[in-house]
């Protein structure tokens, strides 16, 4: 995976559909962030969070119309943490230091909650 563009999601049991929206030579690294840390207890307290699934396959996100659609995908299974998404992006840089994309978008799994059409920017 090397485009210029790459975008990176951290994902806590979302919907990703939105991906397949996109039509685009990038690289896409989805932070899927299992489990629950101790404490949390915001889940109920997300409406955009579905219901935590041990069955969830990336909220139905499907993968191949995606490659279609020009993008690579790469899935990153990563513990959840009290840091949310700011440790996944931190976790990004670090662990892909040598290897970042010109230009890094950061997002988190349902990023039309705050800015509607954001996939289009």
């Amino acid at each position: 995976m090397k485009n210029k563009v790459a975008v990176v999601i951290s994902r806590y049991y979302e919907n990703l559909k939105w991906i397949e929206q996109i039509k685009s030579n990038i690289d896409v690294y989805i932070y899927d962030r299992l489990g629950e840390s101790p404490g949390m207890g915001v889940s109920h307290a997300l409406p955009w969070c579905k219901p935590k699934d041990p069955n969830d396959n990336l909220g139905g996100l499907d993968i191949e119309k995606c490659k279609q659609n020009g993008l690579n995908i790469e899935v990153i299974n990563i513990p959840d943490d009290p840091g949310f998404e700011a440790s996944t992006y931190a976790y990004h840089l670090y662990s892909k230091y040598d290897e970042l994309n010109n230009i890094t978008v950061f997002m988190q799994g349902h990023p039309d909650i705050y800015k509607k059409d954001a996939i289009y920017l």
